[in-house]
């Protein structure tokens, strides 16, 4: 049978039927009750968001609170826990230091499950039952800014022994706490003497406008070219040499490129003709070198890992320049254009010059029972006096001046040595007859035809 039409365009009111399709029967619900309803939901929804909102009601959290709700973790086991995560022995490292300088790291075999082992260690009360591994987690991954490091290689020597000594101690005679005591002030003072050179370098940022502050190293030697095969492994390769000098104040460094067939690394070319009125000179412990510079090459370091291949010294270039991009590193040349055709472009070139044989006649003579160079931390160069090493009485060793000149020498003098000194390198350096050989093997994996540069050798 057909539907009837319903023509009442006011309201829509739809109509069932019985079961035998004949006789309908109206619904009971109003739809306007029903619209009504949700309205008036709404608006109470909405008046106590603007309540919350405006402070006038303070709503807590009640969930897990509520009286008779059983919890595993009571809040006192979770506040053990935060005890326990605070007495870890964690450390800073200096290469987060600047985008999250409060996070810290836990030695590499650790993990979060044998942190949750040594947890009932330091509480035997806790049971595993009333302190579970979900929740342990979610309290270092959300509460604590610690993560877990990669094994240390650049450990301090001195670091090791004195806390291999303060192990040995503790095991064989544990009650003689008199000696384990004075190890660890040994090395409380060690570490100490290792935090002057940071306290001062960072004191240099404050240094007025007439005052330079300056940071130097070489980085590590990069391979070229890098083909990536398996028989590179065994091959020897051209070394490209950067020593970097970084302005402490400003932030800006300056990466001096050169091949191993244009110049050594050696005093001369570490030799800066400037005068300054007055120079300071300061030499970290071993084992705590961490110097500004240090960053930068990390940052060298970390593009390059991500290169596929190298083939020629532009490639270098590129990748030094481009390895930080909001002051980028300016490069300087030394000798020699370090191009693919050897040919000037727009990085400027120094010469390295043979300052040690121009002045060398100028030094004293060796002498028996003089001055031990590795308890010098720090020099003082004033004109017209005598050097003074650790001048500022802060190390054990006592402040001493440095006779390094003949005592007939004048300012005026050594400045006209310096000033005349001849050119360091009339040609390129030879490289041994084995490298250029396994050169050659490297070369025909590169994609590029053979450049100046490697034919030059």
């Amino acid at each position: 049978m057909d539907r009837p039409l319903n023509l009442d365009l006011g309201v829509f009111e739809p109509e069932t039927y019985a079961s035998d399709g004949f006789k309908p029967k109206k619904r009971k619900s109003d739809p306007k009750n029903w619209m009504r309803n949700i309205v008036k939901k709404a608006r109470c929804r909405s008046r106590l968001r603007k309540k919350v909102l405006m402070r006038e009601v303070d709503i807590e959290d009640r969930r897990g609170k509520h009286p008779g709700h059983y919890m595993k973790t009571s809040y006192e086991t979770r506040d053990q826990m935060r005890i326990f995560f605070k007495s870890l022995p964690a450390r800073h490292s200096h290469y987060s230091v600047n985008k999250n300088p409060s996070r810290l790291y836990m030695e590499s075999h650790w993990t979060i499950t044998s942190l949750y082992e040594r947890f009932f260690v330091y509480f035997p009360d806790v049971t595993k039952e009333n302190a579970t591994l979900p929740i342990f987690r979610k309290i270092v991954n959300t509460e604590f800014n610690i993560k877990f490091g990669f094994p240390r290689t650049d450990r301090c020597d001195t670091c090791s022994k004195f806390l291999t000594r303060i192990c040995v101690a503790k095991n064989q005679t544990p009650y003689d706490e008199e000696g384990i005591d004075e190890l660890h002030n040994q090395h409380a003072r060690h570490l100490e003497f290792a935090d002057i050179f940071y306290r001062d370098m960072a004191s240099a940022k404050r240094f007025v406008e007439s005052h330079y502050a300056l940071c130097m190293d070489f980085q590590q030697n990069m391979p070229i070219p890098v083909t990536r095969v398996n028989k590179e492994f065994y091959l020897r390769q051209m070394w490209i040499y950067n020593f970097g000098i970084k302005n402490v104040k400003t932030g800006r460094t300056t990466m001096f490129l050169y091949s191993e067939n244009f110049a050594n690394k050696g005093a001369n070319e570490n030799l800066a003709n400037t005068r300054f009125e007055r120079i300071y000179v300061k030499y970290p412990v071993p084992g705590h070198s961490r110097m500004p510079i240090d960053a930068d090459f990390g940052l060298i370091e970390a593009k390059k890992r991500r290169m596929e291949q190298i083939f020629v010294p532009s490639q270098v270039v590129t990748l030094v320049k481009s390895a930080r991009t909001e002051t980028p590193f300016d490069v300087v040349f030394v000798n020699v254009p370090l191009t693919d055709d050897l040919c000037p472009d727009e990085n400027p070139i120094v010469t390295v010059r043979d300052y040690k044989s121009a002045i060398g006649p100028l030094f004293k003579g060796r002498s028996f029972g003089g001055f031990d160079l590795n308890s010098i931390r720090e020099l003082r160069f004033v004109g017209g006096s005598k050097p003074l090493a650790n001048f500022s009485e802060r190390f054990t060793n006592p402040p001493r001046e440095m006779s390094i000149f003949s005592d007939c020498i004048g300012d005026g003098a050594l400045e006209e040595l310096i000033a005349n000194a001849l050119p360091m390198y009339e040609d390129f350096l030879p490289i041994k007859l084995a490298k250029v050989k396994n050169l050659e093997i490297l070369v025909s994996h590169t994609i590029l035809a053979p450049q100046v540069w490697l034919n030059k050798l």
